[in-house]
């Protein structure tokens, strides 16, 4: 009886779009790739803000250093990726009311300039110019540590 219980479930679960890990909880964070309206972040973390009874979510990049965007209301559609479907098709989408973005391009700048010195716009910012050295817990906050020529270390608490 559990067998064919269990595969009844699973049945549903497909049938309504909804395959395992989709409703899981996947912690403060995930590093993903995020398709964000007709930018695609390859190195993205989304990090879920709370702050009493408000919500919302912030995407980094981890190769320009930049907040792409932040939002309320909703954290990421995973509804289409491998997470949520056997074959995921497409990466996870923001899911909210945007509060704010930011364009393309180095979310730091190297000597008063914002110019984007990559060629095509891809890939990480130069060594000199920054570069993500990665996230640590500090009890609920995520800390991003980066290394800038300007600053050996800083960190950005969201």
């Amino acid at each position: 009886m559990f067998i064919i219980l269990s595969e009844f479930i699973a049945l549903f679960a497909n049938a309504a779009g909804i395959g395992r890990g989709f409703d899981m909880d996947y912690g403060p964070f995930l590093n993903y790739s995020v398709q964000f309206t007709n930018e695609a972040v390859s190195k993205g973390i989304t990090v879920k803000l709370r702050a009493g009874a408000h919500s919302g979510a912030v995407l980094f990049d981890t190769e320009t250093l930049r907040y792409v965007a932040g939002w309320t209301g909703g954290w990421l559609d995973l509804s289409k990726t491998h997470l949520a479907t056997y074959k995921g098709e497409l990466p996870p989408r923001v899911e909210g009311k945007i509060q704010f973005t930011n364009r393309p391009g180095p979310g730091w700048a190297k000597s008063g300039s914002f110019d984007d010195p990559r060629a095509n716009g891809v890939g990480p910012l130069p060594r000199e110019w920054a570069k993500y050295l990665g996230l640590y817990r500090h009890g609920s906050n995520v800390v991003f540590t980066t290394r800038s020529a300007i600053r050996t270390c800083s960190t950005c608490r969201v």
